[in-house]
């Protein structure tokens, strides 16, 4: 399967390259640019007399280009024009015309085992890293996979000097529609078990490691779904661009857990129960809600991001006052220049401190019925997916956004959520949303307790302390770049 972006690192080994991407794949040229030599080989090799996929597969098997993986990222071994065109011309009895750069480009065409995606694609434009998470079809729900390799692409970049900024995107319909829970399920349901905290552990660390950088200047561009953990990898960023496609939500409660990957943090310091809110009802809000907000920095049409890519690309700084001058000639960062939508949730503040400001969940519940017949459409969509939630998850929440007034930093935030995930992998409700969910589809999930007047406060109350069997606490490295 041919891909659209181009110039990117194949998760945990070579750099790859994909098939031809438009313009806007190539944010240190401009829009109308002249192909570049690595444009060109693609060209070459994907239409027409180039390597067809049985015959990348064949070098990838025969070892006519040699492989390696170094701290540097390269991908593939140095080896002159003359050795690269003699090893193709002996795995495929044909003579390959592309020059020394083109040959170099195309050896990452080369998949191995078959292959036939990459999740992680990435470009290097000087003093820049442009990361695409490329799982289109699964709406970019990060693997295991992927966030071991952008872990390890964050540490290699923390000490380069010569990179300054890091963009972060998706391809296709969403940004990231959150973690690959399904995987886990699998994983649980095949008699198996360990998946699930071994993701959240590496998860987790990654989002330290997002939330502490320095020295870099984290840019994530929010064009299109952007739920779960699609939140995690960039609200701790220190910029965050929404655009009239960007939908934010964090709906965990439906599959039996809680907004993780540092909501603590992101929701609970927003005002008015907006995160009680938020968390709770995983109501989605658009990108000019994000930017009122706080939840994004910048809002930017996605028709001007190709643009705003290309002038990121001429920076080469990671100074914020520069980067916000460079976003600002495409976007407007002032929320009063940008409309909310009709019966917008954020045009009722008030009413949404009314309601999930009471003590308890079942009188938050109340609430909502009392409020229904009001005009405003959000309650009624609050009341609908309070009852579709599970009602241990409910409670959970509730006791979450508590504490979360207090959690100070991201660190903490993340200790927290680990500490309560640990708990929920080991109860059923997760894996039964998942099942009826994401799975099965059948959208009727049996949670156990079935109602939030049978939930044992005090039990979930003991998902805030480390289990006697499980981990006590994550080892996260702070980065001080």
């Amino acid at each position: 399967m041919l891909q659209r972006i181009l110039g990117l690192a194949k998760i945990g080994a070579v750099r790859n390259l994909p098939a031809v991407a438009p313009a806007r794949a190539f944010p240190a040229q401009s829009v109308a640019a002249v192909p570049s030599p690595i444009t060109a080989a693609a060209q070459r090799l994907t239409a027409g007399p180039g390597l067809g996929l049985e015959q990348r597969r064949q070098l990838s098997r025969s070892g006519a280009w040699r492989h390696s993986s170094s701290s540097s990222g390269s991908g593939f071994s140095e080896l002159s024009a003359r050795e690269m065109r003699a090893n193709y011309k002996a795995a495929t009895g044909r003579h390959v015309g592309l020059s020394g750069s083109e040959l170099k480009a195309a050896a990452g065409v080369v998949l191995d085992d078959g292959a036939l995606e990459n999740e992680i694609l990435v470009e290097e434009p000087v003093g820049m890293r442009v990361v695409y998470l490329n799982r289109p079809k699964a709406l970019n729900a990060l693997t295991m996979d992927m966030v071991t390799e952008l872990l390890r692409l964050y540490k290699v970049w923390e000490v380069n000097p010569t990179v300054n900024l890091i963009v972060l995107k998706g391809v296709g319909k969403a940004f990231c529609a959150g973690g690959d829970v399904k995987s886990i399920w699998r994983d649980k349901t095949s008699g198996l078990g360990k998946l699930g905290l071994a993701f959240f552990n590496a998860e987790y660390t990654l989002l330290n490691r997002i939330g502490s950088l320095r020295r870099i200047a984290h840019i994530a561009l929010l064009d299109g779904f952007t739920m779960g953990g699609g939140c995690g990898i960039s609200m701790h960023g220190a910029v965050r661009v929404a655009t009239e496609n960007t939908v934010f939500a964090m709906p965990e409660a439906v599959i039996g857990i809680f907004p993780d990957v540092g909501a603590s943090l992101f929701l609970g310091k927003l005002p008015a129960q907006l995160g009680m809110y938020l968390g709770m009802t995983g109501a989605r809000l658009n990108g000019v809600e994000m930017l009122r907000c706080g939840l994004a920095t910048h809002y930017v049409e996605s028709r001007r991001l190709p643009e705003l890519e290309n002038r990121l690309s001429q920076i080469n700084t990671s100074d914020r006052s520069v980067i916000d001058r460079a976003i600002g000639e495409y976007s407007s960062s002032f929320p009063a220049e940008l409309s909310l939508p009709e019966g917008s949730v954020l045009k009722s503040l008030d009413l949404v401190e009314n309601i999930f400001g009471r003590e308890s969940v079942c009188e938050i519940r109340a609430a909502l019925e009392n409020a229904v017949d009001n005009d405003k459409p959000w309650i009624k969509s609050a009341l609908d997916s309070l009852r579709s939630a599970s009602p241990t998850s409910l409670e959970l929440i509730f006791q979450q956004m508590r504490r979360a007034k207090h959690v100070e930093n991201l660190e903490e935030a993340l200790q927290m959520e680990y500490t309560m995930m640990s708990h929920c992998l080991r109860g059923a409700d997760f894996y039964e949303g998942v099942r009826a969910n994401l799975v099965d589809k059948d959208k009727n999930p049996k949670f156990s307790p079935a109602t939030s007047e049978e939930v044992d406060k005090e039990v979930v109350g003991a998902y805030f302390i480390a289990h006697p069997d499980g981990p006590s606490r994550l080892e996260l490295l702070t980065s001080t770049l």
